[in-house]
């Protein structure tokens, strides 16, 4: 199982329901089609956000700490865009500094996982940013599975992460996708 971040370019979705309609409407089509063979390059921004994502954490076939899915992680960035993949037992760390770090290069980050922008907006504050705490995200997540234990169920890094990032030749997020059963909600097992 993994846990997805989509970061694209463009003006900040006025809420949540809106950054789900863009994500559905123009993201999830061009994944569900996306050729690996044929993948369009990364926009000079979109690379520079993957580049400070890799200076973080490098792809997980040259460390295997990492929290990248997908190897290479850039091979997830096409055009304007970047939806990748995660372990999910690095989900609330990893997720928390790729969201901050799109914003820092003023990018949009949605949460497929939880259907919200990121990072979370405080309420009493216009302008003010929030990470998502990671307590909250965490039982989200486990509560869309049924989980009640802290850590019940939750996948670490194994043969089977570093098969699929295998099986799909580096272009994991193309592949994946077309694999997987339930767009936008998608979760590998």
């Amino acid at each position: 199982m993994s846990y997805d971040l989509a970061v694209w370019e463009g003006d900040r979705p006025a809420d949540d329901a809106a950054a789900g309609k863009h994500y559905r409407e123009h993201l999830v089509p061009q994944l569900e089609v996306c050729d690996p063979a044929n993948q369009v390059p990364p926009t000079p921004r979109i690379k520079a956000y993957v580049e400070a994502l890799l200076a973080r954490w490098p792809d997980i076939d040259q460390d295997e700490d990492s929290p990248w899915s997908a190897s290479p992680l850039m091979g997830a960035a096409t055009g304007s865009f970047v939806y990748f993949p995660m372990v999910y037992s690095m989900a609330d760390e990893a997720s928390s500094f790729a969201a901050e770090l799109a914003q820092q290069h003023g990018l949009v980050c949605y949460d497929p996982q939880l259907q919200r922008l990121r990072p979370l907006r405080l309420a009493s504050g216009p302008g003010k940013m929030v990470a998502a705490p990671v307590l909250a995200l965490r039982s989200s997540i486990q509560a869309r599975h049924g989980q009640t234990e802290p850590t019940a169920g939750l996948p670490h890094r194994s043969a089977e992460v570093r098969a699929i990032t295998a099986a799909t030749g580096g272009n994991g997020v193309c592949r994946l996708l077309r694999s997987a059963s339930s767009l936008p909600n998608r979760h590998v097992s």
